[in-house]
């Protein structure tokens, strides 16, 4: 019989289930699990191939152009999934890009010095930021033979000096033979003390000139670099700015035109994870201080969770309004997107559509209340698909096709979970009345004609009851106000709400809308 854990609502499964899942996998053709929640929280694992089944949302293009932004976004809605695929369309990945990608995702001790209240300063994130964007140039220099041409010998000293000041490993003799084994293709020849005493006194060339004729150039960098002299900037020069502008120049001069910077995981680092205001004092001092964020060719992308942005605007010297925003929201549609495309993924193409799995009376209807109750969170999407799957392949491993009875008993667990039973912390409602856009947490509504027309009057009218002899006048007759006030219910109350949260009818008297954002 499985278990289950306290912390999870997933089953630990037995070998047989196993064995019972990855037969009914394969009955449909899948070379994997494509609901493994696990997958696609793990960069290592899904970084191969999260192009192929990446769904582009609004302001994706604009998250890609060369300028600096905040990105919010709800929890499991995609933001290191973004941060990712910039990154991958950036060097040193990319090698036909021109933008160096940095990728600020570790904070060494910031966040507990934050913690014991110890002040941050903007130097304290240059640095860290720095040891990233040098480790950066260094991978994209070694991987690409013509940018080595363009580096002067100053410029290979002054980059020396950077790697010494701003990268630990600099004097990790342990990790610099691992990345020169790995560049020169070639396995290496020599003793461990003539090695130890040649990279301390700089003389590695002369202990590699019979090998190193015949190793790929990264391995030739690799040394040259190790053996460069370093150039100081002097110490009266070191402000954050300076420092910054001085590596930009050795940017340009291996013939790159811009650097992007990528800030990510900040609500996923303890002690930073479920802290907003510990988040917030972390970053204050990098947005307080702007002189970095707007120098020439550089541009920062800040992909933070949602309920930050109330927290950086109470944050002294925070300059908000110089900082454009954007965020993720998932619709139905673009849901529906990316569970197709995740099917088609990881069956290689042998399964287009979530309904095939499914009992034909009830697939329709299963998808459809698999997306609404998915509440525009993709992981919230895939932890709920995994879940039908697992209980599925726990008892009716046999039968080929998913039934509702499965689906009605899954989506009742996630109701009854500790994360839908913690509705105190429900996201507020926001409404843009020119687009008439409803924005709640990472969903998004559009609506139009009548029912955009009644929701204008709630809105005017937030947190107040709304008598329903005013709202009769917008519709021909009662019962049409009632199927309006239906439907407005069904498109921005969660799914797993017993009573409306939004949208509350006072019988007698009228309607009322609560919960409300207005900024």
């Amino acid at each position: 019989m499985s278990k289950s854990t306290g912390s999870s609502s997933k089953p630990i499964l037995t070998p047989a289930e196993k064995q019972g899942l990855r037969d009914w996998l394969a009955s449909h053709e899948f070379r994997a699990n494509p609901f493994d929640v696990r997958v696609a929280e793990h960069e290592t694992k899904r970084e191969p191939y999260l192009h192929t089944y990446f769904i582009s949302t609004p302001y994706y293009d604009e998250i890609r152009e060369a300028q600096t932004l905040i990105v919010y976004a709800d929890q499991g809605c995609g933001k290191s999934a973004h941060r990712i695929m910039v990154a991958r369309d950036c060097r040193p990945y990319n090698p036909s890009s021109t933008t160096l990608g940095v990728q600020y995702t570790s904070f060494g001790n910031l966040a507990e010095l934050v913690k014991n209240g110890r002040p941050l300063t903007a130097s304290d994130h240059t640095y860290l930021v720095l040891g990233g964007a040098v480790h950066a140039l260094i991978e994209t220099i070694a991987n690409d033979v013509e940018l080595t041409a363009h580096l002067s010998v100053e410029g290979l000293q002054r980059l020396r000096w950077f790697w010494d000041v701003f990268c630990p490993d600099a004097r990790d003799i342990i990790w610099f033979t691992e990345q020169l084994r790995a560049a020169t293709g070639m396995p290496l020849m020599y003793d461990w003390r003539a090695f130890d005493q040649a990279y301390a006194s700089r003389q590695l060339t002369n202990l590699f000139a019979g090998q190193s004729p015949q190793w790929k150039p990264a391995g030739r960098f690799w040394i040259a670099l190790a053996d460069a002299p370093p150039t100081p900037i002097a110490e009266n020069l070191h402000s954050p700015l300076f420092l910054w502008q001085s590596f930009m120049r050795l940017v340009r001069q291996v013939g790159l035109t811009d650097v992007c910077v990528l800030i990510d995981e900040v609500d996923e680092r303890p002690p930073l994870a479920g802290n907003p205001d510990f988040i917030a004092d972390f970053l204050a001092p990098l947005l307080a201080d702007l002189d970095i964020m707007e120098a020439d060719d550089t541009a920062f992308k800040l992909f933070l969770p949602i309920e930050l942005q109330n927290e950086l605007q109470r944050q002294r010297g925070v300059r908000m309004d110089r900082l454009p925003t954007r965020s993720i929201v998932w619709n139905h549609e673009s849901l529906a997107d990316l569970l197709r495309q995740r099917l088609v993924v990881f069956s290689d193409a042998k399964v287009s559509d979530f309904e095939e799995l499914c009992e034909p009376d009830c697939a329709a209807v299963l998808h459809s209340n698999l997306i609404k109750t998915a509440m525009g969170v993709p992981r919230k999407l895939l932890e709920l698909g995994d879940s039908l799957i697992v209980r599925h392949a726990r008892l009716h491993a046999s039968q080929p096709l998913l039934t509702w009875q499965e689906w009605e008993t899954v989506r009742s667990e996630s109701q009854s979970s500790p994360r839908a039973a913690g509705m105190a912390g429900v996201s507020p409602l926001r409404f843009d009345k020119a687009s008439g856009r409803i924005r709640i947490g990472a969903r998004e509504i559009v609506l139009t004609g009548r029912l955009l027309e009644l929701f204008c009057v709630l809105w005017d009218n937030a947190n107040e009851v709304v008598e329903n002899e005013e709202l009769i006048d917008i519709f021909d007759s009662d019962a049409a106000l009632r199927r309006a006030l239906s439907r407005l219910r069904d498109e921005i109350e969660p799914p797993e709400a017993e009573t409306p949260i939004y949208l509350v009818t006072l019988r007698g008297r009228g309607v009322q809308l609560n919960n409300v954002a207005k900024r």
